[in-house]
């Protein structure tokens, strides 16, 4: 069955521009991090349009899952340049970081959702140990 360029050509014109799912999480990029006697900030940029959360946890603890990132609420909304999360405590109750206390810090990401989407894509936990940075 032929289809020729006209009928092609009304069909796409009728149709009109669609857009798919983005199904791949935000790469992430630690561009630097600093500290102070409170708080560990963070500078990244993402390679996507985004919000980025990092937590700090004891240097040589476990790895923390996405939600236990997620629960300390230290976040960024990326748009195009390198963006600051700051963390000022070491868990999501609270307890504030600790002087000459050595950390590691995670980050995690997800796409910021389009207009209509049910559920954003994020860092696998590869990618969340792959931003593995160490303060002090």
């Amino acid at each position: 069955n032929k289809v020729d360029f006209t009928a092609f050509s009304n069909f796409g014109a009728s149709v009109g521009t669609l857009s798919t799912l983005d199904l791949t999480a935000p790469v992430i990029t630690i561009d630097s991090s600093t500290t102070a006697e409170t708080s560990i900030t963070v500078y990244l940029r993402l390679d996507e349009v985004g919000t980025a959360w990092c937590r700090a946890v004891r240097q040589g603890f476990a790895t923390p899952s996405a939600l236990e990132i997620l629960e300390t609420g230290f976040r960024a909304s990326y748009t195009s340049s390198s963006v600051a999360v700051v963390i000022t405590s070491y868990n999501a109750d609270g307890e504030p970081l600790q002087l000459g206390t050595d950390y590691d810090v995670y980050c995690y990401a997800e796409d910021d959702l389009c207009q209509g989407c049910r559920s954003p894509t994020g860092s696998s936990a590869a990618q969340v140990l792959s931003t593995k940075t160490q303060v002090r």
